[in-house]
């Protein structure tokens, strides 16, 4: 009798393990996985086989086929244990909702639509390419116009994703992530920049789309008002903004320095041959240079070149500009014999000998 007691226990003991190692153990833990929509059993198994959360993937994608659950499995970014049970690791991934889990997302100025895109992927699951198709579509912006007439027609939401860091959604819709984004900035651009922008006439577009070129070409805060108004003073007379950066927007790949041939190329966006502005922004521009756009010191310069360190050398005339050009290259003759020096390999050369002057 007292023997029969025993394994009744005993077994009673093993059934609340097994329950609590296959339904209650607890899993979050340091190490880092993503499920993405519509991933298979198969290879969210290889992935955490490799993370070293589970030992059996094979036991994994059975138990996922015996179960049913191999199509259930939640999108999601995971913060697991190592070595878990595959059977309470599949309960969880099939059962625990990620949807209300909110996920810090950082964009920083000056990214492009791609890079943001990319950085959306990774850190809620969105589907890059549809987002990027979403953000041109004629039809999409239409109907967003029509909630928020500020946004004008801009060729695409470039320029129209604020930098900030965002507490958003795992598994969101790419098409509800754009309405947020462009909410948020139209909020802001009401509150913040919309009386300064009518009182010069500018619409959001425009202010946008100078402050990204801004973005673009200062690497030095102080500098933004001066080359913003380098730009104003440009377009008041007239003249071609003769910006490096909207010919490199529309290049396949970005470069430190652009030939003659790129430099006419035919583009809307090639500002070395076009007057005005490009069609919209070609970053999201930060705070500070939509201030610059809408507050360009009060200087009378037209052009601007780099001296390889970051800052410019600013000019009212031809003659000036050029004089500071054959400054800035000898400037960049001694960086790049210094660079060689110090054994520094091409690649980072580049990074001193880029030209972008402004001239007629």
């Amino acid at each position: 009798m007292k023997g029969k007691w025993f394994y009744s226990v005993f077994a009673v003991i093993l059934l609340i393990y097994f329950v609590y190692l296959n339904f209650f153990l607890p899993v979050q833990g340091q190490n880092t996985v993503i499920v993405r929509k519509g991933e298979l059993a198969r290879d969210v198994a290889v992935k955490l086989k490799e993370k070293g959360i589970i030992e059996r993937p094979d036991l994994f994608v059975s138990l996922a086929k015996l179960l049913a659950l191999g199509d259930d499995l939640k999108s999601g970014l995971y913060s697991l244990k190592k070595n878990l049970p595959e059977l309470r690791l599949l309960l969880y991934l099939a059962l625990q909702s990620k949807g209300g889990r909110l996920i810090r997302v950082r964009i920083l100025e000056g990214w492009e639509l791609k890079k943001i895109a990319s950085e959306l992927s990774y850190r809620l699951g969105v589907d890059s390419l549809r987002f990027l198709r979403l953000a041109s579509d004629t039809l999409f912006i239409r109907e967003l116009r029509a909630q928020y007439p500020e946004i004008d027609s801009p060729p695409s939401l470039e320029g129209y994703i604020l930098p900030d860091t965002y507490k958003l959604p795992w598994g969101v819709s790419e098409e509800r992530l754009l309405r947020y984004f462009v909410g948020h900035t139209v909020s802001v651009w009401r509150r913040e920049f919309r009386r300064d922008a009518d009182s010069l006439g500018m619409s959001m577009k425009e202010v946008l789309t100078l402050a990204s070129i801004i973005e673009k070409e200062a690497q030095v805060e102080r500098e933004k008002p001066l080359i913003s108004a380098v730009f104003h003073n440009r377009l008041r007379r007239g003249r071609p903004l003769q910006s490096c950066a909207t010919i490199e927007y529309v290049l396949p790949r970005r470069k430190k320095v652009l030939s003659f041939r790129e430099l006419k190329l035919d583009s809307p966006y090639n500002t070395y041959l076009i007057k005005g502005l490009p069609p919209g922004p070609i970053a999201s521009p930060s705070t500070s240079s939509i201030k610059a756009a809408l507050h360009p010191a009060d200087v009378d310069y037209l052009y601007f070149v780099s001296k390889g360190d970051g800052t410019h050398f600013f000019s009212r005339t031809l003659a000036e500009h050029l004089h500071y050009k054959r400054i800035a290259r000898q400037l960049w003759r001694k960086k790049e014999e210094e660079a060689q020096k110090a054994a520094v390999d091409s690649t980072k050369n580049g990074e001193f000998i880029r030209d972008n002057p402004l001239t007629d």
